[in-house]
């Protein structure tokens, strides 16, 4: 699951990149492209841990991303951008929503 950057046009849309973090690529997830989506506005930015099984859910502000939410596999969470969709946490590692 990944996505590409895109400049935020200020029309109000939502973007989000949803990365599913390996371990070789970790870092990169955590630092370099959280700088590169920070300069590039990427409202929000989620991160698939299946280490795990984790989910992170983080919000531009001027001065970085803020972590709004850490959740793991057996939650429910209304995350943002999607607050009116609740998520199965365990849905994102392949488990059935039921």
């Amino acid at each position: 699951m990944s996505g590409t950057p895109h400049r935020n046009s200020g029309h109000g849309a939502s973007r989000l990149d949803l990365r599913d973090r390996v371990p070789s690529n970790a870092k990169d997830d955590t630092i370099k492209k959280l700088r590169l989506y920070h300069q590039a506005n990427i409202p929000h930015y989620w991160i698939v841990d299946p280490r795990d099984s984790t989910l992170t859910v983080m919000r531009w502000t001027e001065d970085g991303f803020v972590t709004l939410l850490r959740a793991e596999r057996g939650e429910v969470v209304l995350a943002e951008p999607f607050e009116s969709v609740e998520l199965v946490v365990g849905t994102l590692f392949g488990d059935d929503p039921a």
